[in-house]
């Protein structure tokens, strides 16, 4: 799973926090606002994204892959 944390102007986030809850796993946006998690299966996972602004987003988000992703 890998993807690209923005902010309402389009710009890039660096060092917010993305975690899955039901694996207790996460990580953190580089320096451009973009993410990897290796290993993830397909699921439904609740997601919370949290900013050095104190921002927290929390949702529920289906992972559909054609096979296990390890990149």
């Amino acid at each position: 799973m890998k993807g690209e944390i923005k902010d309402e102007l389009n710009r890039p986030i660096a060092g917010a926090r993305i975690y899955l809850e039901e694996l207790q796993k996460g990580t953190t946006t580089s320096f451009d606002g973009f993410y990897t998690l290796k290993d993830i299966l397909e699921g439904t996972y609740t997601i919370t994204i949290r900013t050095f602004f104190l921002t927290r987003i929390i949702f529920r988000e289906s992972l559909n892959f054609s096979k296990f992703v390890s990149k």
